[in-house]
């Protein structure tokens, strides 16, 4: 009887328990996709880490055709974190792609005055006023 018994405990630790391990482990993996370089920079950038986006979304606008929202993106990026000369840089590009919304001529137009260059902002401003209509938002109180 005791042989018996002591077969039976090889037999379940040489062959069941592994057995059933890998059963085990082989269920529960499943892979997980890594986000892409364009979902981490919009992540951050919803979480307002604009640092993080801006490094993610120059890797994104450097190609030969970039997309125009990720440029926007990145102007917006460095607007916000007050580095005016780099969002100059990038609202210039966007306010000169087809199919840029008049928004960016107004911000284009805000950034420009940050830095001193009024007659660029003036003309910006004035271009914002000319496709939407709306003098009041850009008028000198």
């Amino acid at each position: 009887m005791k042989n018996k018994l002591l077969g039976t405990g090889i037999r379940f630790f040489s062959v069941i328990l592994p057995a059933a391990f890998l059963l085990l482990s082989v269920s529960a993996v499943y892979g997980q996709e890594q986000l892409g370089l364009r979902d981490r920079a919009e992540q951050a950038f919803l979480r307002y880490e604009y640092a993080n986006a801006a490094a993610l979304y120059v890797k994104l606008v450097d190609s030969r055709k970039p997309r125009l929202a990720d440029l926007e993106r990145l102007a917006y990026c460095y607007m916000q974190m007050k580095d005016y000369e780099s969002a100059e840089n990038w609202y210039s590009r966007v306010a000169a792609m087809e199919g840029s919304s008049p928004e960016n001529l107004l911000r284009y137009g805000e950034v420009l005055k940050m830095n001193g260059k009024y007659a660029g902002a003036k003309e910006q401003l004035e271009a914002y006023a000319e496709k939407t209509g709306d003098r009041g938002r850009v008028s000198v109180q």
